[in-house]
């Protein structure tokens, strides 16, 4: 037999020990939480310190987090879940936290009509111990938030499927102030088509932020210019 070939062949059991043992001893996903996870998909996360130090907040359609109740929106303390206030009694499809002046605030947006049988249509945000409308609220479901830095000051930007707030017409895309809501342009899509916006996001790309926002409308994809 060929020396080479013979030092090769006894090589690899000890390449196969050596790459089993480094199998074992990389990192891993672990299950920890205590009592289990949810009984029905989470759909976000965000951290927020509510005053009692950072908590991962989750989202989404469950009503079991670990072995407590609680309905679509949970808090991990690093040891257990709890429950956020009452939660609400429908899905929650993207949360934010958000200063908009009066200090961190905990946002939460989605298909949800009310919380604690108080209505909440669709957003609302945490006062530190229940669920709070944002205004007249929006009139269908909000898909997205996120946090945008405009000339007047931080605006909490909301897009989904909805149309109206009360009765002023916020076309499937929304600023709050953190008192009253006003549209961005003219909104996104035609008010006579089943048209809305799945994501949102603040984007530099050398001119400044801006706002860009994308699904199912025409063209796909659209960035805010301040005016349109």
């Amino acid at each position: 037999m060929d020396l080479a070939l013979a030092f090769t062949l006894a090589a690899v059991p000890s390449l196969a020990l050596a790459s089993t043992a480094a199998q074992q001893t990389c990192a891993q996903w672990t299950a920890e939480f205590t009592g289990g996870g949810f009984d029905r998909p989470p759909l976000d996360f965000e951290v927020f310190d509510a005053g009692a130090g950072a908590r991962l907040v989750a989202g989404g359609e469950f009503t079991t987090a670990g072995s407590v109740a609680a309905k679509r929106v949970a808090q991990w303390d690093g040891v257990a879940w709890s429950a956020l206030g009452a939660g609400f009694g429908g899905d929650v499809s993207d949360l934010e936290v958000a200063d908009l002046g009066s200090g961190a605030t905990l946002f939460a947006a989605g298909r949800f009509q009310q919380s604690d049988g108080v209505a909440c249509l669709r957003i609302a945000r945490w006062t530190g111990a229940s669920w709070v409308q944002l205004g007249a609220g929006l009139n269908g479901p909000c898909a997205a938030l996120c946090v945008w830095p405009s000339p007047s000051g931080p605006r909490l930007v909301a897009a989904g499927e909805f149309t109206m707030s009360g009765g002023q017409s916020l076309l499937r895309v929304a600023q709050w102030n953190g008192a009253s809501w006003s549209p961005l342009g003219a909104g996104i899509g035609s008010p006579f088509v089943t048209e809305r916006v799945t994501a949102i996001a603040v984007h530099d790309d050398g001119a400044g932020p801006a706002l860009y926002a994308a699904g199912p409308f025409a063209g796909g994809v659209a960035r805010f210019n301040g005016s349109t």
